[in-house]
């Protein structure tokens, strides 16, 4: 994958990385791993420092309220974001059998015969998630009810993009769904 710089880059121009999706694709059965853009979270990183700097000279000015919260507020930002971006801490993986995600060292796994409709739903003007049906989840699972509320009926979500934009995700995800079923 390219560097930070030759991303933003990547992002700023355009639909620039269909042939990353296809590279990857190209390594079925795999495994493949995809890790998260520490780009982004190094850049969420660096302006929530800023905001604590912020909240610490609002401190020292005597305005206390909003500087404690200024710090408290983004300074967990930081630690989440850091530890969003702890090697092995979130993940990807593909294999001809079906994926495994960790999120914060949490591990999941669905077969392909299970996730099924992966779609990639806005959520800003520049941002969107991929989101999926798993048919082994329980409607009564913490954020299922939200997911299918905001996620066009899927049930299941990924926390990131892993590097992709989201219709590429998409597309490597379904073709690589389509190989596993056809293959076995």
């Amino acid at each position: 994958m390219s560097g930070c710089g030759e991303r933003l880059i990547a992002r700023l121009g355009g639909d620039t990385t269909p042939g990353e999706a296809a590279d990857l694709l190209a390594r079925f059965p795999g495994p493949v791993v995809l890790y998260p853009s520490r780009c982004t979270y190094v850049a969420l990183m660096a302006a929530g420092v800023l905001f604590v700097g912020i909240g610490s000279g609002d401190i020292a000015l005597g305005h206390a309220v909003i500087g404690w919260f200024l710090v408290i507020s983004f300074g967990l930002g930081v630690v989440l974001f850091a530890a969003f971006i702890v090697p092995g801490a979130n993940a990807l993986k593909l294999d001809r059998e079906g994926f495994e995600f960790t999120v914060w060292y949490r591990r999941g796994r669905a077969s392909w015969q299970d996730a099924t409709g992966f779609t990639a739903v806005p959520v800003s003007r520049t941002k969107a998630v991929v989101v999926f049906n798993l048919v082994s989840r329980k409607s009564g699972q913490t954020g299922a009810f939200l997911n299918r509320a905001f996620a066009q009926g899927r049930n299941a979500s990924f926390p990131d993009n892993y590097g992709l934009r989201a219709q590429h995700l998409v597309d490597l995800l379904t073709q690589w769904r389509e190989r596993a079923l056809h293959a076995g």
